[in-house]
């Protein structure tokens, strides 16, 4: 009887049994995956953003800060025309200036509730802050 010590089956020979394969494949699909759908993403936000659809915030937050400021400015200017254009006595300015900053910071304190419950982001709630401050000081944004 003659041992045969040429081809057939040999220790640690061929392709690795299914179970001590690497899964670096599956690893790597599933991280394309991810890839494909985060530029897919981006590419629908950039179509929207030339739709119209979406606005850049930081815009977007300027045009809030004016507009905040210019509505505290008018209502602020109240007691004065007030004052020239129907005659109103200095005691009834001062009175109407109270009202007006009084409605004023309960608009902000308002405005903070509003945005405090929602946790936004530290740059929109120090921007919220800012326009705040211009509502409650007087001055512009």
């Amino acid at each position: 009887m003659s041992t045969n010590t040429h081809g057939g089956r040999r220790p640690g020979a061929g392709r690795p049994a299914k179970a001590t394969q690497r899964d670096d494949i599956a690893e790597f699909h599933r991280a394309r995956t991810r890839k494909e759908n985060a530029l897919a993403d981006l590419r629908e936000l950039e179509a929207g953003e030339g739709a119209g659809r979406l606005y850049d915030r930081n815009e977007v937050l300027r045009v809030i800060a004016v507009t905040i400021a210019i509505f505290a400015e008018q209502l602020r200017s109240l007691p004065d025309l007030l004052e020239r254009r129907a005659g109103l006595t200095a005691a009834q300015c001062d009175l109407l200036e109270r009202l007006v900053d009084t409605e004023l910071e309960a608009l902000r304190e308002r405005l903070l509730a509003a945005v405090s419950g929602k946790t936004p982001p530290e740059a929109l709630r120090e921007t919220l802050r800012a326009m705040l401050a211009s509502v409650q000081s007087g001055g512009t944004a």
